[in-house]
């Protein structure tokens, strides 16, 4: 039997069932345990599962997404439901889904003919044989003031390429060129599984208020390397700069890199000026995106001095991203350690 309603609940009743919220199921990697994506999962390829729902139709939009650390290294999908029954799959291939390793994702997604129908977030941790490093105080990719006059912690979280007889490279590089550290050590069985934490002295902090510093280290070992990608952390000043209501924040103006190479590298130039014979010199350049991060070491001979070191930096644009860093370190005879201004590079739009 039918319910009669008044004219004058007809209108509430109608604006109540338009507006009722269909509760989305949360997506899935296939195959994942533990809520960790293996290396092999990556390599080949990663399938997004979107639950089935009663609501779903054919031709429905849906976009599927996974944010990661590094947000110019999220991933997302559009496309249309093919069945009314089932869940729907969405492959993620190899080649993208490596981008994700070393960090921790977040998937969602939600269809485009359902109001309010974002979905709840799945998170997941993608595994490497490396991990960047990461600043035990460092808070949403700042140093707060209150840890500068004392310094902080580094940490290089526990991974396959720190087994033991690993010699490691780490480079702490700021915006006031002497406020730089290096330091070169080998991994020991008691260390094998382990986190490595190491501590930066205030003196590698206090010149750099107000700027950056960018993190970095090499692991050798057993004939092979890893490099890890380059980390920029801001560092808190004792003031907080003045900010427009209106509009987005500045960024330093990058300079453009031009789409040339020499068989397949990038050729850069790093001038000696400066520089001494038996400088150990580091020039490190950094894509935005995993894995295309380079670092180049030379001892500095007598026939070096006056001229530019020319480095051919075995990457291709189309592989860095939207922007790319640039800079050197200087580890002088009588242990001090300088680094070069930073430089920011924009390479070329590739259709």
């Amino acid at each position: 039997m039918v319910e009669f309603v008044a004219a004058q609940d007809r209108e509430q009743i109608g604006k109540a069932m338009s507006q009722r919220i269909v509760e989305l199921p949360a997506p899935a990697i296939d195959g994942v345990k533990d809520s960790t994506i293996s290396l092999f999962q990556m390599q080949d390829g990663l399938v997004f599962r979107i639950p089935h729902i009663e609501e779903q139709q054919v031709g429905y939009r849906y976009l599927a997404f996974v944010e990661v650390e590094d947000e110019l290294g999220s991933w997302g999908l559009a496309g249309r439901i093919q069945s009314a029954e089932g869940d729907t799959l969405v492959t993620i291939p190899a080649d993208r889904a490596l981008t994700f390793r070393g960090q921790s994702i977040v998937l969602r997604y939600f269809y485009l003919e359902i109001e309010n129908s974002i979905s709840p977030s799945t998170r997941y941790f993608a595994e490497d044989e490396i991990y960047r490093p990461v600043v035990d105080e460092a808070e949403k990719g700042i140093i707060p003031l209150a840890v500068v006059n004392r310094g902080v912690n580094v940490r290089l979280r526990a991974s396959k390429a720190l087994s033991v007889g690993a010699l490691v490279s780490f480079y702490w590089h700021g915006t006031a060129c002497e406020g730089s550290y290096v330091s070169h050590f080998r991994i020991q069985s008691s260390d094998e599984g382990k986190d490595v934490v190491f501590g930066i002295a205030p003196r590698f902090l206090r010149p750099n208020k107000y700027g950056t510093v960018q993190l970095i280290y090499t692991v050798e070992n057993a004939g092979r390397k890893w490099t890890t990608s380059l980390m920029e952390l801001e560092v808190e000043g004792d003031l907080k700069a003045p900010e427009q209501v209106y509009g987005s924040p500045g960024r330093y103006t990058p300079g453009q890199l031009d789409l040339v190479d020499k068989a397949g590298r990038i050729p850069m130039t790093l001038s000696t000026h400066g520089m001494s014979v038996g400088d150990a010199v580091t020039f490190i350049f950094s894509g935005i995106l995993i894995g295309t991060s380079y670092v180049w070491r030379q001892i500095l001979e007598s026939h070096h001095i006056g001229q530019d070191l020319l480095i051919h930096v075995p990457l291709l644009h189309a592989q860095l991203g939207p922007s790319v860093r640039a800079l050197g370190i200087v580890e002088r005879k009588t242990g001090e350690v300088v680094g070069t201004p930073l430089v920011r590079l924009e390479p070329p739009i590739l259709d």
